[in-house]
């Protein structure tokens, strides 16, 4: 009997020891579980800390980057100005001399033609004759200039002398006609359709009557006819048969016209 419980005391206490060793055993899984978690956190936290760290380097490198070209550029902006105003008072320098130079040379022609006048009468006493001292030429006007140049094919000088004549009193109906008229085939001949338009409609308007009518509303149809206003082409080439149904014009208006 004494046996038995001796036994069943010792099988009691075996179970208390076992149940204190499983347990024991589940805390120290668990403990090692957390332990494992925050050396995976610190880890983690340790990269994360490096990440911001090498942005945050990064972007102080890019600013000062950025700085550094915002100040270079304004020390390229502030030279270039600074070469622009040399420039500029280099040649304020060269405008002020090249005027010195104008008003001396002026003033040296002056002198040069007084002293000639002076020559020319000393001249006229002595053999008892009057001495002439321009030309004996006649100056060409600059309607004469004008067509001159439109026949050497010098539109651009003869369109501006035309323009000069026709705004002067001094010029005649038939001059200003035919200044227009030369006008508007140079502006044609350069591709200004718009501008030969004008200047031919002037013509036609004003001058009704010149004989460079016909001509001008020839030069209207083709002027149209490159703008593809076909409508208007035809209307305007009509008017030139109209106008001159026998002249070898006509006959070339109406070739044109059969391929309209």
């Amino acid at each position: 009997m004494h046996n038995i419980t001796t036994f069943t005391i010792c099988l009691a206490l075996m179970l208390i020891v076992s149940c204190k060793t499983t347990e024991q055993v589940q805390r120290e899984k668990i403990v090692d579980t957390l332990s494992s978690r925050v050396v995976k956190l610190q880890k983690d936290n340790a990269d994360l800390s490096f990440a911001v760290n090498d942005l945050q380097e990064k972007l102080s490198q890019f600013q000062g980057k950025k700085g550094e070209e915002e100040y270079k550029q304004k020390e390229l902006t502030q030279e270039i100005v600074n070469r622009i105003r040399a420039d500029l008072e280099i040649l304020h320098e060269g405008l002020v001399s090249l005027r010195k130079d104008q008003e001396a040379t002026k003033k040296e022609m002056q002198e040069q033609k007084a002293y000639i006048a002076q020559v020319v009468s000393t001249l006229g006493k002595i053999s008892g004759t009057p001495v002439a001292t321009g030309s004996s030429k006649k100056k060409a006007t600059i309607f004469e200039d004008a067509i001159s140049l439109y026949g050497s094919g010098k539109c651009d000088q003869a369109v501006v002398k035309f323009k000069t004549h026709i705004d002067s009193a001094k010029a005649s109906n038939n001059e200003k006609a035919t200044a227009l008229h030369h006008i508007g085939i140079c502006e044609h001949k350069q591709k200004n359709y718009d501008t030969s338009i004008v200047s031919l409609s002037k013509l036609v308007t004003n001058y009704p009557k010149s004989q460079r009518v016909p001509e001008a509303f020839f030069y209207l149809g083709k002027n149209f006819l490159e703008k593809g206003q076909k409508s208007e082409a035809k209307q305007a080439f009509e008017e030139v048969i109209k106008r001159s149904p026998k002249s070898k014009l006509g006959e070339s208006t109406r070739k044109i016209l059969k391929t309209l």
